[in-house]
């Protein structure tokens, strides 16, 4: 079986992800093996992340791919943010295939403590 036999096959995946909240803000992991920083557009548009990917993925060389489970041809992956959440502190990093989302609340939603004099 050859490679180019399946080269044509457009392969959309919706990565795996993770959402978690903290008293600060929120953590979202998005699970994109084979992706790197230059595949992967994000954005903000009316509180609602957007993250795109056109991955081309090549077989190193000297090796003729015969079979990939983890290719993402692409992906277009939109979260809608929470009222609260930082629209403007949305930051990203990827590491191991694994692509980081930060995002802030607006400082008037995260809890505070209340000295009491007297």
């Amino acid at each position: 079986m050859k490679n180019n036999e399946f080269e044509n096959s457009k392969r959309v995946v919706i990565p795996s992800s993770t959402i978690n909240e903290t008293k600060d803000g929120y953590e979202i992991e998005f699970r994109i093996p084979g992706c790197g920083r230059d595949d992967v557009e994000m954005s903000v548009e009316n509180r609602t992340l957007v993250m795109r990917a056109d991955n081309r993925f090549s077989a190193p060389d000297g090796l003729e791919c015969v079979q990939k489970e983890f290719d993402y041809r692409g992906f277009n992956v939109s979260v809608e943010l929470p009222e609260h959440a930082d629209a403007d502190s949305v930051s990203g990093s990827i590491s191991n295939g694994v692509l980081k989302v930060k995002v802030s609340k607006k400082p008037e939603v995260k809890p505070r403590r209340i000295e009491i004099n007297g």
